[in-house]
């Protein structure tokens, strides 16, 4: 018995010194999971021959999952019919080829990173970091499967960002380079924080929404929604399809707003550059230092538009009904408009007061200081290329 025992420990130590030496053939590669469906834009499950690791922990459902690697990230929810029970998380790191050139003896690359997992079942969370050698860039991605219902708090210093598909009450991500992707989030709070890259939001965005990003880096959003939504860039365009929100707040040191359906309390902010909103429906407080404005209004109960050097065009429906002020250069108007207005030359330009249609308790003030205003009535129908037809007698 005692020379079976000495055989078993000789073979248990051999076993272990040789898992050491070689790390990245440690026992945590028997966990091979399959990612779920969703994944980095456009791109499939990665192939077997591309993983280089794969952990899985069991977690509290609606913990806390903190990410902090110098590479790429994914964060995905986990499919719910291979994982009903939303108890798990999955964390994967696959290489990735460097423009068409596949990487050359992947298997070395888990020896040039230090990645390390703590789950706190108390404080229900898990964290997840990695660290590499200063200056060093790895062709490596990091794929992490969680529970839909999973708070984030995600960051990088080298790389770009990926979130998709949660329900959750918060996501915080910290980039200081790349692009930030979201993908279908509904979560109470989003607070993104990018000091170089785009931020990119397809699908739905619902929440208490906060983006920011620095330097060049534009925001694109497909549809934003939620009690409030506030985006900031300095040297980037903001270009939102739809936006639904009780308050907004957009703003851009040196760059061009365009909305296309704007709902709510809007208050926009431009230093230099452009705006255009496509459809305003609700209440807009705008400002814009220098940059040509183009805005048609739906349906409205305060709108106003300041410029201190750049031209207005102003776009309404035939149905409206609202107050008119107007201070321009030169002021030009649809010929089809029906409007009542008391016309005032100034020592800087010209003063129009008034209603369209006839007197109502909303209002319209649009000033330019250096510029012109054109008032136009605007066929919504058309601008998208239909036409309105008579019923047929």
């Amino acid at each position: 018995m005692s020379t079976f025992r000495y055989l078993c420990s000789k073979q248990l130590t051999e076993l272990l010194n040789k898992i050491t030496y070689q790390r990245f053939m440690s026992v945590r590669r028997f966990v091979k999971l399959v990612a779920s469906k969703q994944c980095w834009p456009k791109q499939k499950n990665p192939p077997a021959e591309s993983l280089l690791e794969s952990w899985y922990y069991e977690v509290d459902p609606f913990g806390l999952l903190k990410i902090k690697v110098p590479f790429n990230i994914q964060v995905k929810s986990l499919n719910p019919e291979t994982h009903p029970k939303m108890n798990r998380v999955i964390v994967q790191i696959i290489s990735v080829s460097v423009g068409d050139q596949a990487v050359e003896k992947p298997m070395v690359l888990p020896l040039m990173y230090d990645l390390k997992t703590q789950v706190n079942h108390v404080a229900n969370e898990i964290e997840v970091t990695a660290t590499v050698q200063r200056g060093v860039t790895l062709p490596i991605e990091c794929i992490v499967q969680a529970p839909i219902k999973m708070n984030l708090n995600i960051e990088s210093d080298n790389g770009s960002i990926a979130v998709m598909g949660f329900e959750n009450d918060h996501v915080d991500v910290n980039l200081h380079q790349g692009q930030c992707i979201l993908n279908n989030i509904k979560s109470k709070k989003v607070n993104i924080v990018n000091n170089g890259g785009n931020i990119v939001s397809n699908d739905v965005l619902q929440a208490s929404i906060d983006l920011q990003t620095k330097g060049k880096g534009d925001i694109k959003g497909a549809r934003l929604q939620g009690t409030s939504v506030q985006c900031r860039t300095e040297e980037g365009d903001i270009n939102i399809q739809d936006l639904y929100a009780e308050t907004s707040r957009i703003e851009t040191v040196c760059g061009s707003i365009k909305l296309g359906s704007c709902h709510g309390n809007t208050s926009i902010s431009i230093g230099h550059g452009s705006l255009k909103i496509a459809s305003v429906d609700g209440n807009l407080d705008a400002h814009v230092t220098e940059g040509q404005t183009d805005v048609y209004i739906v349906r409205h109960e305060d709108v106003r538009i300041t410029c201190n050097k750049g031209d207005i065009t102003l776009k309404y429906s035939d149905t409206t009904e609202s107050q008119l002020e107007l201070l321009a250069d030169d002021v030009s108007f649809d010929q089809q408009m029906k409007a009542t207005l008391k016309e005032t030359h100034l020592e800087k330009g010209i003063s129009y007061k008034g209603f369209i249609n006839k007197e109502s308790d909303k209002h319209i003030k649009v000033s330019t200081y250096q510029g012109k205003i054109s008032l136009m009535l605007h066929d919504w129908l058309a601008s998208i290329g239909l036409k309105q037809t008579s019923p047929r007698t």
